[in-house]
């Protein structure tokens, strides 16, 4: 009869810390790192740990600089980040390979501009041809959205043009104004630079406008949104909804206080009309048209980028959204 009590009362435990163990997914961790780059499309991460948004979390948020949204990605893969702000086509593209990452909501809608000198006789995207342009890496948002929509609409064929690469984006405007290249696809909050730093200069094609015309949208296409490691997520809903809610809460900031454009451009070291600027192209939004990436993995796939598309049910993650906590 003991032995079976004692049975009993070691099965009892057992259940009691295996309850524990299921509760601990919850607990949160010594900290959760946030990949990123400093740029205008981004800029919501970077002021909510400005403004301390984060705060009062309970975790030490580290925000991490990255050179570009494959360095972030590799990062991701790697198990060094539990987040990210990062373009929309590399989650994608990594996820269609197999990476349990998924998009949470977007952070900025729009930002490119196609640029140019105003000797160089271009004044339309079909101008171009024949002329050289500044390209971007393989597979971004930026390549995509030239290779996969500008040019086609144009009726450009992509080797008409003659394709410069390996200019960093801070680099363009001045490659252009000494006559390296005849036009520059480049993104905010560069354009607005160059603008203010050169009398001579036209913007041909404003993606972001031409981009809500063609769709009748109130909003431009998707470029960058916070994103999240699968497993982390699932073990962390709360701190997930959480950072999210902060950064939610920065992405207001931005769009309501005369204040937010002071608060980026000290962020981002550049002048504050500059700022003024690029938010007019580039749109900090929450907001995100999932059918808009659907459309660019389609693009991607076309390209050769990738070999099938992303399931949407694994791509988007919008529990946080629905305010739902799934059971695992």
């Amino acid at each position: 009869m003991k032995n079976r009590c004692g049975l009993l009362i070691a099965l009892l435990m057992l259940c009691f810390l295996s309850a524990c163990g299921k509760g601990s997914k919850e607990e949160n961790p010594e900290s959760i790192k946030i990949g990123t780059n400093r740029a205008i499309g981004a800029s919501a991460v970077y002021v909510a740990e400005e403004m301390g948004y984060f705060d009062d979390l309970n975790v030490k948020v580290e925000v991490l600089d990255f050179s570009d949204g494959t360095a972030i990605m590799e990062a991701m893969a790697a198990g060094e980040l539990d987040m990210c702000v990062v373009g929309a086509m590399p989650v994608a593209v990594w996820n269609a390979k197999g990476l349990d990452v998924r998009i949470l909501e977007g952070v900025n809608n729009g930002g490119h501009v196609i640029l140019t000198r105003n000797d160089t006789g271009i004044q339309s995207v079909s101008d171009l041809k024949g002329k050289s342009l500044t390209v971007p890496s393989p597979g971004t948002v930026t390549d995509v959205l030239l290779k996969g929509f500008i040019l086609p609409d144009a009726g450009i064929a992509e080797d008409s043009i003659t394709a410069i690469t390996g200019i960093a984006p801070a680099d363009m405007a001045n490659a252009m104004m000494l006559n390296q290249v005849d036009a520059i696809m480049t993104w905010e909050p560069f354009a607005s630079v160059a603008e203010a730093s050169y009398d001579n200069v036209s913007v041909v094609y404003d993606c972001a406008s031409e981009w809500q015309e063609k769709y009748n949208s109130d909003y431009a296409y998707p470029v960058n949104v916070l994103a999240v490691n699968g497993a982390f997520i699932d073990n962390h809903f709360k701190l997930v909804q959480s950072v999210t809610n902060s950064v939610n809460k920065a992405i207001d900031y931005i769009n309501t206080d005369a204040s937010a454009y002071g608060t980026i451009a000290s962020i981002l070291d550049i002048d504050e009309n500059i700022v003024a600027n690029a938010m007019k192209r580039s749109m900090v939004s929450n907001e995100l048209d999932q059918e808009a990436v659907m459309q660019f993995m389609e693009k991607s796939k076309e390209l050769g980028y990738i070999e099938k598309i992303p399931e949407k049910e694994k791509l988007f993650d919008q529990r946080i959204e629905e305010g739902i906590q799934r059971e695992n």
